[in-house]
């Protein structure tokens, strides 16, 4: 009976992120990167894919060179809550998007971070995640308004 080949979640994933960083560069291409005295809107979507490709590249070679170290046990199994949780991210992220017109940036934000740290907290009602969420949101927004001078969205608090 001959071994049937198996995919690593290495080789997986380095497709998926590359497939991802491919993606960012494409659809910044049409921005402009700025110079390096000022910086335009392609500047960091291009750094990200350029990241994003470099680093998967590497991580499918390994795992294509190297595929017997990318071989779990069953005692790796993961965790049963998380694809549940990889869901709630991407539609807390959906929902964000949606709402940041109508809510607001620091609304939004405030909703989207605590509900984010709320999902990766041991203790998910706990005050933590709405401090962390607080403090994160306020962080965003005053490096946006304040030091960048850039305008977000008012919504329901402008």
């Amino acid at each position: 009976m001959s071994a049937r080949p198996v995919l690593s979640r290495a080789l997986v994933g380095g497709v998926m992120f590359l497939a991802v960083g491919v993606l960012a560069l494409v659809l910044s291409s049409d921005l402009s990167p700025g110079t390096l005295r000022v910086v335009g809107p392609g500047a960091l979507p291009m750094a990200v894919g350029l990241g994003l490709v470099l680093l998967s590249v590497v991580l499918i070679v390994k795992a294509i060179r190297e595929p017997d170290a990318w071989v779990t046990s069953e005692d790796d199994a993961p965790e049963p809550w998380g694809r549940l949780r990889v869901a709630a991210v991407v539609a807390l992220i959906v929902a964000y998007i949606a709402a940041l017109p109508h809510a607001g940036f620091l609304l939004a934000s405030f909703v989207l971070m605590s509900a984010l740290f709320a999902i990766g907290a041991k203790k998910p009602l706990s005050p933590m995640p709405l401090v962390a969420g607080a403090l994160a949101s306020g962080t965003a927004w005053a490096l946006f308004v304040l030091i960048l001078d850039v305008r977000l969205p008012k919504g329901l608090l402008g």
